[in-house]
């Protein structure tokens, strides 16, 4: 094949770039990646985090040779494991980390305090052996068939690998198990299918913690051990015949023996406890579902409401609330874009919260908070500069606020005041992690703080910090007045409210109820603390407790029963201490290295072929290969069926997908037949070829998440060819061309997909140009989605508008207009085509204005109906209007209207319905319909 010389100078100048990136001797320090290795582990991270590397590689390295005697490992089997990829990134800043493969990526920031964390360990310790405990068990769970890809695995369910996870890294704590379990079993959600519930991950997470400590107090450790060698030897691993093999009963057998030991446990458990009765604070109406509320005035029935709006909504809101006789009186939108606490000063004049802002930084996606403040007496916003990694904070009683910065290696607090701005790293903590934070009427300084996973209760005055409380899982924090703290605490596996006299240093009261109460705001006037606690329909249901009461409960009269104990299981090993005591307390020498190409190693996700023949065509070869790196920064993608003695039949793709400048580098490969291939009802065996190059580059507008811009620039090439000769086209032909699109989205998202939006803005716009072609030509097109709800959440609109203008001559079969494939709304593979329903004609045209409008009504959000396999979801009932206005030798429009009832999940629907369509607004045709429809929410350069 004949290449263009533009295309191999834009291939040539694209690989030069990616190699001057990778050894450029002045690259940012920031950007640059740099390699610890150790015995069995190896840890890549940016120039920053040295210290914190080595810690992680030395944790690694101790831990490995643990987890893998755990998983009957033994020490041959141990050397013969690859080094773990660990890859440590601050980007996005959230709190967890992942293993895929032979890689396992934890992430770095805010990670290093967890608001909701009962454990006394470091996050980073538990996070990392959580995510090495899921590499061991790939390495132990591998078969023969492993060599073709992670997808050999496929039989093992998901609980049992996090049950695994939690079991060797974990101890049984509040937040990890004990707390979703308690409440499933109280409120009878606790069966097998919770174990795969990936609605709630908090129980799925529990109750496969719970149940594989079950296991191991009934069957002990090696019935693990034998689990894991089960047929050793064999293609794959079959996890249902290895289960059944060792425990002599199915899983959901045993589950059932689980639940009836829980529910002995919990029901002994919570019945030795109290339960205090408190006000339910009025919300009805407020939100569906709140997730704090402020009292900004009680006399004015004032107050600040955050949460979901809409239980369909996946964003969170906040709203200024009058209330009038238990009645909504006015209310006031804040943000709709709220992703932290929200903070009130202490005269309840000014209010801060932040908004998630996110931006592409080292090949990866970057989230930060935008914080604004707002006067609540005229609504006027300030916002500070800049976008920082703080969730916590608070108002001292000079109006100034203070933001937590948490960092890997420590923390920071930023002050801000009117007067003066922001004064960035005010107060700095090294080797501690820094969580809530308040005030009291002397301006000191109270404060959580975690070092070497320990937290302690502080309090800074006069340049000076002072230790007030130690020990014991503190959580979060507010004070009542300028002695008294109200302190979230776990005792017990059991979170409480403990009040602590600053001045004295002791603690005067203690809560402790069935349920578990969580801090919402602290009403001074009233002498209140308002707070939450999770009821039987999974939301938070919120309560006013008096100051005097709280400093009026004692140690309630109980004792944690002995039914059980299965969840204080811990792993047998022959050494019992585990690494975390010696974590951060000593360092090795590890090899130090440039990490040159960290878009490397790839993950092997699949990769296999079958040979097969046939009689007409002979023999031939089909199969399937992707290749993923860890963090998506490269990404190759291959499919083929190929017959050597028969190529015009044969079919193969490859994409190779490469982030690099922060941008992405898109580079692919088709040889098949084209589909949308006809002309006048007749399909023709056109076969095609298409080398691509593209450059996207990612944007986020307006510094938010809810603006997308993408800008994307490509080059082409295409070469078709007839496999039956035909009298009127020629038997193969030629054309190329750059081209250049961009595609800039709005989206306040909906659970409900984009099917039903709550609001939705989507404008693309694209051209491409042929050079040094057979034909030349070109195409010019705009598209415009809107969807939004209307006056209620069921009901929606759904808009779509394209305009497309063909100049120039338009090679054989490529179209634009209409096509009659009215029943297949998905994108076509050689035209510039649209359809309206009922309409099933092709007509073309050198200019197109299409719309199509949809009034939707959703009857159910989901059923328990199946059509076939497929879920009977989002059933709605969609009135629409389709017209088209084509400009050719002489101008139409088509159009139709009907009616069609649809359903399907997020962007994938099936209709049926009725349409009646019109040429010319003339000779209506009936006609009934079934439909696949595909909507896309990001298209840039789709197929075509």
């Amino acid at each position: 094949m004949i290449f263009n010389k533009k295309l191999i100078s834009s291939v040539f100048l694209s690989l030069c770039l990616v190699l001057i990136n990778s050894l450029h001797p002045a690259q940012a320090k920031s950007a640059a990646w740099q390699q610890l290795t150790g015995q069995y582990a190896k840890v890549e991270f940016s120039a920053p985090y040295l210290s914190l590397a080595q810690n992680i590689l030395f944790l690694a390295d101790q831990e490995i040779p643990r987890l893998a005697q755990i998983h009957g490992l033994d020490s041959t089997a141990l050397n013969q494991l690859p080094k773990a990829r660990i890859i440590l990134t601050d980007k996005p800043d959230v709190s967890n980390g992942f293993a895929l493969g032979n890689t396992v990526v934890i992430y770095a920031l805010s990670s290093m305090y967890m608001l909701y964390w009962a454990e006394e360990a470091s996050w980073y310790y538990t996070v990392l052996t959580h995510e090495l405990a899921h590499w061991v068990s790939f390495k132990a769970l591998q078969r023969k068939l492993n060599k073709l890809g992670m997808v050999a695995n496929i039989t093992v369910p998901r609980w049992f690998y996090e049950g695994i996870a939690q079991y060797c890294a974990e101890s049984w704590n509040l937040y990890r198990g004990e707390q979703s379990l308690r409440q499933a079993v109280i409120y009878g959600d606790l069966n097998y299918g919770a174990l795969n519930n990936l609605d709630n991950g908090r129980l799925l997470y529990a109750s496969a913690n719970g149940f594989i400590r079950f296991l191991v107090k009934q069957y002990g450790d090696s019935s693990l051990v034998r689990l894991f060698a089960y047929k050793k030897n064999g293609w794959y691993f079959d996890f249902d015949e290895a289960f059944k093999a060792i425990y002599k009963k199915s899983a959901k057998t045993l589950f059932r023996e689980f639940i009836r030991h829980s529910v002995l446990y919990y029901g002994s458990y919570l019945s030795r406890l109290p339960e205090h009765s408190f006000t339910e604070v009025f919300t009805n109406g407020l939100m569906d579902d709140p997730k704090q509320i402020v009292w900004l005035s009680q006399r004015d029935s004032l107050v600040l409401v955050a949460g979901r709006e809409k239980s369909h909504h996946r964003f969170v809101t906040l709203k200024l609330i009058r209330i009038h006789q238990g009645k909504i009186q006015s209310e006031k939108v804040l943000t709709n874009n709220l992703g932290t606490r929200i903070i009130v000063s202490p005269d309840r004049r000014l209010l801060a919260f932040g908004r998630p802002t996110y931006q592409i930084e080292a090949d990866q996606l970057d989230l930060r908070f935008e914080w604004q403040i707002i006067d609540l007496k005229t609504i006027e916003t300030v916002k500070i500069q800049g976008a920082y990694r703080a969730r916590y904070g608070a108002f001292d009683f000079r109006n100034r606020l203070y933001l937590v910065e948490v960092l890997p290696t420590g923390s920071q607090i930023h002050r801000w005041s009117m007067k003066d701005g922001m004064q960035k790293g005010f107060l700095l903590f090294e080797n501690r992690a820094v969580g809530p934070i308040t005030f009291n009427a002397k301006n000191e300084l109270f404060m959580i703080a975690e070092k070497e996973g320990r937290r302690s209760l502080l309090r800074w005055q006069n340049a000076h910090l002072d230790s007030l409380l130690t020990g014991g899982m503190l959580l979060d924090l507010k004070m009542l007045n300028s002695k008294y703290l109200a302190i979230n605490l776990v005792k017990d596996d059991h979170l409480e409210i403990e009040i602590f006299d600053s001045s004295e240093k002791k603690s005067v009261g203690r809560l402790v109820d069935q349920f578990e109460y969580y801090f919402s705001d602290v009403d001074s006037p009233n002498r209140q603390l308002l707070t939450y606690r999770f009821e039987g329909d999974g939301l938070r249901h919120f309560y006013s407790i008096p100051f005097d009461s709280l400093l009026h409960f004692g140690k309630p009269n109980f004792s944690k029963n002995s039914y059980g104990l299965w969840q204080s299981q811990a792993p047998v090993t022959r050494d019992s201490l585990f690494a975390r005591k010696r974590f951060n307390f000593k360092k090795k020498k590890f090899k130090l290295s440039q990490k040159r190409f960290p878009f490397f190693p790839l993950e092997n996700v699949l990769t296999a072929a079958l040979p097969f023949f046939d009689p007409a065509v002979g023999w031939g070869f089909s199969g399937i290969t992707a290749w993923i790196e860890a963090l998506q920064r490269q990404m190759l993608i291959g499919a083929f069926y190929i017959m050597p003695q028969n190529l015009d039949k044969s079919f193969y793709t490859l994409t190779h997908n490469l982030r690099i400048f922060n941008s992405e580098l898109i580079t692919g490969i088709y040889h098949g037949p084209v589909i949308f291939a006809f002309k006048d009802q007749e399909w023709f065996y056109l076969v095609q070829e298409n080398y691509y190059l593209m450059l996207k580059k990612y944007l986020f507008p307006f510094k938010g998440s809810r603006w997308k811009l993408t800008a994307a620039a490509r080059y082409q090439y295409f070469k078709h060819r007839f496999v039956e000769k035909q009298q009127a086209y020629p038997s193969t032909f030629r054309y190329q061309g750059p081209g250049l699109a961009m595609n800039l989205i709005y989206d306040l998202p909906s659970i409900r997909g984009l099917a039903f939006p709550v609001r939705y803005f989507n404008f693309q716009a694209q051209i491409f140009k042929t050079v040094r072609s057979d034909y030349s030509f070109k195409i010019i097109e705009g598209d415009l989605t809107w969807g939004s709800e209307l006056f209620f959440d069921q009901l929606g609109l759904w808009q779509r508008l394209t305009y497309l203008r063909q100049s120039g001559h338009l090679p054989p079969l490529k179209t634009v207009g209409l096509d009659r494939f009215y029943q297949l709304e998905i994108p076509r593979d050689y035209t510039y085509t649209r359809t309206v329903r009922g309409f099933n004609e092709d007509r073309l045209t050198n200019q197109l204005w299409w719309s199509s409008t949809e009034l939707r009504y959703l009857i159910d959000e989901r059923t328990s109906y199946k059509l076939l396999f497929i879920p009977v979801n989002l059933l709605s009932v969609d009135t629409f209007f389709d017209y088209a206005r084509l400009n050719s030798k002489r101008n139409s429009e088509v159009s139709s209207f009907g009616l069609q009832i649809s359903m399907g999940e997020k962007t994938a629907r099936f209709s049926a319905g009725l349409a009646r369509s019109f040429i010319d607004w003339q000779a209506g045709k009936t006609s009934y319909y079934l439909r696949l429809e595909v909507l896309l929410g990001n298209t840039v350069y789709g197929i075509q």
